[in-house]
């Protein structure tokens, strides 16, 4: 799926062609002044009622074009995207348009399994990385940190692991045991005590049938390729359809 990124220069170099610098004209006085003449008159103001500039036309033409490419490209939703890559109605999307972060969740047993990523974390290549590559290897290269939290109500604790969502699956890194209240909690505050506790060691320094073990272990819980895949193409489907709604608002804001 071509990255959104490479398509947007174009708005940005249509819009700074019509930006204008506004100088003041510099005011002549004359050598000799007569004295001036007190007289009553009237006067009109040029200013454009209604914030009409003469350049908001432009403005709301290259922003109803843009709006046309995009909107021409966003053909999915969250549902019809997870049928797609094969997680069907395995998880719960919980998502809030303009927001960043998303959450997915879901049951195994007696367990609660919530994945959570932010939009902003996805780290798609660049158009200049994309030279030179075959669309499927640019492809794999995405990847978006996530988080992953599985508790169950007859244990105190909670299991906290950092991963990777990529194309090709979903690479664990840490993973450890914290309270079940530490493990959920969000904001900056849940990050600094999360971040001042036990990481646990990295997954590459484990033996490597204990690697295998986790392995097996996250992915018999649907934490797998195609959850992977979910991940990315839905980071990729909300952020273009943010970027929608951020061009009707200026739009609408412009047009007012």
């Amino acid at each position: 799926m071509a990255s959104l990124r490479s398509a947007r220069p174009a708005l940005r170099s249509l819009l700074a062609k019509n930006i204008v610098t506004l100088v003041p004209a510099k005011r002549v006085v004359p050598a000799f002044q007569s004295a001036p003449v007190l007289a009553s008159r009237s006067f009109t103001s040029s200013v454009p009622r209604f914030g009409s500039g003469e350049n908001d036309q432009a403005l709301i033409t290259a922003l109803s074009q843009e709006q046309d490419f995009e909107k021409e490209s966003v053909v999915e939703d969250g549902q019809t995207l997870a049928e797609q890559v094969g997680i069907g109605k395995m998880w719960e999307i919980n998502d809030h348009p303009g927001g960043d972060v998303v959450n997915l969740t879901r049951k195994f047993g007696n367990e609660s399994i919530k994945v959570t990523f932010r939009v902003s974390d996805w780290a798609d290549i660049t158009p200049e990385d994309e030279a030179g590559m075959a669309e499927e290897d640019a492809e794999g290269l995405s990847t978006v940190p996530i988080t992953i939290v599985i508790s169950k109500s007859s244990a105190p604790g909670a299991m906290y692991i950092e991963a990777d969502a990529g194309r090709d699956g979903v690479t664990v890194s840490n993973m450890t045991i914290l309270d079940k209240k530490v493990a959920v909690q969000e904001g900056a505050e849940g990050d600094h005590v999360r971040g001042n506790a036990y990481a646990g060691p990295h997954h590459h320094e484990l033996d490597e049938e204990l690697q295998a073990a986790l392995v097996s272990f996250v992915e018999e819980r649907g934490l797998n390729e195609a959850l992977g895949n979910f991940v990315v193409s839905y980071a990729e489907l909300k952020e273009q359809k943010d970027y929608v709604n951020w061009l009707d608002q200026v739009k609408g804001f412009v047009e007012a």
